[in-house]
């Protein structure tokens, strides 16, 4: 598509060996970040212009991806998401708004190519995923909620 891109792999997985070996023999520009402490995280979120994992289930549903606060955090630091759907994962994103939940190897090539081929859309969609993080996942957001049920429980309790 002409435009320059590099991958970020950030963590250690069994995966890892792999997508070294595939990166190389494809000649595509990946850096690897594993081991790397917390405090280093918001660093490469701020290096990231996407943020793509594209979970999904394996072993008949029986391996699944939780909530993933991966998601969370790039949601919040600005980046639209690109998620797949499994397990909690499609919960962190408002599709088509935030980012895009993908389904197989095609939804995740055909997000990637609309995001990496229009920025402006890419910068509004990372600005409504900080959007949506800060209303349904900030502490106070959290706090209100847990009130709330609280509230109702006891109410219902008596």
């Amino acid at each position: 598509t002409g435009h320059k891109v590099r991958a970020m792999i950030v963590g250690r997985g069994r995966l890892e060996g792999r997508l070294r070996k595939v990166a190389e023999a494809l000649d595509v520009p990946v850096d690897f970040h594993v081991d790397i402490p917390w405090s280093e995280l918001p660093m490469r979120y701020r290096e990231m212009d996407i943020f793509a994992m594209p979970c999904r289930n394996r072993w008949l549903g029986l391996e699944q991806e939780g909530l993933g606060i991966v998601f969370l955090e790039a949601a919040a630091s600005g980046l639209p998401v690109i998620a797949g759907a499994s397990g909690g994962a499609p919960e962190t994103v408002l599709p088509g708004k935030s980012g895009f939940v993908v389904h197989d190897r095609d939804g995740l090539i055909e997000a990637l190519q609309l995001l990496i081929a229009d920025p402006v859309r890419t910068r509004h969609m990372g600005e409504a995923g900080r959007s949506f993080m800060e209303r349904a996942h900030s502490w106070e957001s959290v706090m209100e909620r847990l009130r709330s049920g609280l509230e109702l429980a006891v109410k219902n309790a008596s």
